[in-house]
C-alpha cells in the first residue's frame, strides 16, 4: 500500500508512526461493521478551524455557496475558552450528531469512564502534554461552551450546540456531583436542523485515522459529502480551496492571499494520498490547478457505449454471399435469462445467507450478484454501481444492520434512481418505512425464498412485447 509522503498526525516521538498508520490502514478495509456518524450539510461544507485560532479569535464564520455557519466561543471568567479545532472536534461532533440522529433524541448518555467513551471513539489513551486524553477533553470544553448559527438568518440568535452537560466533573453550570450520570444533550435549533435536514454519513473510523490531521479530517469529510451529493463534474482550484479550508481567520487576508494558497496546496497534497486510500475511490484526482471529481453516472457511459454497438450491429446489405452468416450471428442473443443479472443487497453480518441466496439462484437459471469476488481496491464503488445500473432488478435483505448501513443504503437508492424494481427480503426486524410501499418477502423464520419468488424473477427476465408484434400476430391469426 502507498503512504503519503509525510505523515499527517505528526505525533512527536513515534519513530515508528508509518508502521503503526499502514498497520491502522489495513485494519480499516478489512473490518467487517460500518461505523457511522453524521453531520449537517453546512458543516461539511463550512468546516471548523483545522488548527488552533488566537485566543482572541471568538467568533468563526465560514461561507461557502448555499452554506454558512458562525461559530461563537463563551468566555468563562475571564477566560476565553477558545474555538472548537482539529480532527479530533470533527470526530466528537460525528460521533454525537451519529448517536442523536439514530436515536431521534437530543439526549446522549455516555460511558462510565472517559476510558471507555475513548475506546468508542477508536482512541488509544495516552497521557502527558500531548496525549489524546487532554487533546480529547480540550475539544469537549472548548465544544460545549460553543454556540452556533447554521444559515444566513441573523435574526435568529446563535444557540449552544448543547443545551446541557454533564461530563467526567464538570458540568454545564457547576462542578459535577459525584455520581452524577454523563450525558451531552443538544440544543432545539441544533437537533432539529440534524434530524430535519439531510445530514452526510461520515465514517467514524476513518475520522479517528484522521484525529491528529486537522486539515485531513476536514478535507475527508469535504470530499466525502461531494461524493455523494455532486451529480457530474467538479473542480475545486487552489483559489477555492484556499477559501474553502483556509485554517485560521486572518482580517488581512488580502495582503496574505498567496501565502494561504501556497500552505493549503502544500498540506493537500500531503494528506489527500491518505485520504483517497480511506475513501476507495477513482473518482478523485489531484490536478495542478487543484481537485477534480467526475461524478458522471455510470449510464451516461452506458448511453454512448449503446450507440456505438447499435452502430457496429447494423446488418450488411443483404446479398448472396452473406445470408448464412447473418443467421448465425443472431442466434445467441435468445438466452436472456443467462445473460442479465439480479443485484443482491445485503449487510456484512447477512453474508451467508446472502451465498445461500445466489446459490438457489443459480440453480433456478438466474444469475445472482453480489460483492464476494470483488477484490479489495479502489475499483469497488466503481463495480458496483456498474452491477446496479445493469441488473434487472435490485434484491435487498432487510435488517435492522442493512438499514443502518450507508451502502445498502447508496445501493437501494441508486436503483430507484435507475428505475430498477426493488424485491426486499425481510430478513430481521421490520419492514423499513422507506420500502413499505414494495411488496415483500417474509424470510425470518430463517428458510430461503420459495418457488413463488424464483417465478416473480424469471418473470422480470421475458423480454416485453412490443405493440407491434402483438398486433402482428393478431392479424396473422385473422388472416
Amino acid at each position: 500500500m502507498d503512504l503519503p509522503a509525510c505523515d499527517p498526525f505528526q505525533v512527536p516521538g513515534r519513530p515508528s508512526a508509518d508502521l503503526q498508520l499502514a498497520q491502522a490502514i489495513e485494519k480499516f478495509h478489512i473490518r467487517q461493521r460500518q461505523p457511522a456518524g453524521y453531520l449537517p450539510w453546512e458543516l461539511t461544507q463550512c468546516s471548523l478551524p483545522y488548527r488552533s485560532p488566537d485566543a482572541r479569535n471568538r467568533v468563526w464564520r465560514r461561507r461557502n455557496g448555499a452554506a454558512e455557519i458562525t461559530v461563537i466561543t463563551r468566555a468563562t471568567g475571564e477566560q476565553d475558552i477558545g474555538l472548537p479545532f482539529g480532527g479530533l472536534a470533527v470526530l466528537l461532533l460525528a460521533f454525537f450528531c451519529g448517536e442523536a440522529f439514530r436515536s431521534g433524541e437530543p439526549t446522549i448518555e455516555l460511558d462510565g469512564s472517559y476510558s471507555a467513551f475513548m475506546k468508542k471513539l477508536g482512541l488509544a489513551s495516552t497521557g502527558g502534554m500531548n496525549g489524546s486524553r487532554k487533546r480529547l477533553a480540550e475539544q469537549l470544553r472548548r465544544l460545549t461552551n460553543s454556540s452556533i448559527r447554521i444559515g444566513d438568518d441573523w435574526s435568529v440568535p446563535e444557540e449552544p450546540i448543547f443545551s446541557d452537560w454533564s461530563l467526567w466533573g464538570q458540568s454545564r453550570s457547576q462542578p459535577q456531583p459525584a455520581g452524577r450520570r454523563n450525558f451531552v444533550e443538544f440544543s432545539d435549533s441544533f437537533f432539529r436542523h440534524l434530524t430535519h435536514g439531510d445530514p452526510v454519513a461520515v465514517d467514524l473510523d476513518a475520522l479517528s485515522l484522521l484525529k491528529f490531521g486537522g486539515l485531513a479530517a476536514n478535507l475527508y469529510v469535504f470530499l466525502t459529502a461531494q461524493l455523494e451529493r455532486v451529480k457530474e463534474v467538479e473542480h475545486y482550484n487552489w483559489e477555492y480551496l484556499a477559501a474553502r479550508f483556509n485554517g485560521i481567520p486572518d482580517p488581512n487576508y488580502a495582503s496574505s492571499k498567496s501565502r494561504i494558497k501556497y500552505e493549503v496546496k502544500r498540506d493537500i497534497r500531503k494528506t489527500l494520498p491518505l485520504i483517497l486510500t480511506l475513501l476507495r475511490s477513482q473518482r478523485i484526482a489531484l490536478h495542478d490547478s487543484g481537485i477534480h471529481l467526475d461524478i458522471r453516472p455510470m449510464q451516461a457511459f452506458s448511453q454512448s457505449a449503446k450507440g456505438v454497438k447499435a452502430h457496429l450491429k447494423k446488418e450488411p446489405t443483404p446479398s448472396a454471399e452473406t445470408p448464412h452468416k447473418q443467421k448465425k450471428d443472431k442466434a445467441p442473443r435468445r438466452n436472456t435469462s443467462r445473460i442479465s443479472h439480479f443485484f443482491i443487497s445485503y449487510p456484512r453480518e447477512e453474508k451467508t445467507y446472502a451465498s445461500q441466496l445466489a446459490e438457489l439462484l443459480t440453480k433456478a437459471d438466474l444469475n445472482a450478484w453480489y460483492d464476494h469476488d470483488i477484490d479489495v481496491g479502489e475499483r469497488w464503488v466503481e463495480v458496483v454501481r456498474e452491477k446496479i445500473v445493469g441488473c434487472v432488478a435490485l434484491i435487498v435483505i432487510m435488517t435492522p444492520d442493512a438499514e443502518r448501513s450507508r451502502w445498502v443504503q447508496r445501493e437501494v437508492r441508486l436503483a430507484e434512481c435507475e428505475g430498477k424494481p426493488i424485491l426486499p427480503l425481510l430478513r430481521s426486524g421490520e419492514v423499513w418505512f422507506s420500502l413499505n410501499d414494495c411488496h415483500y418477502g417474509d424470510v425470518r423464520d430463517g428458510e430461503l425464498p420459495g418457488a413463488e419468488f424464483v417465478d416473480q424473477l424469471k418473470a422480470l427476465c421475458q423480454p416485453k412485447q412490443t405493440a407491434p408484434a402483438r398486433n402482428a400476430r393478431r392479424l396473422q391469426a385473422e388472416s
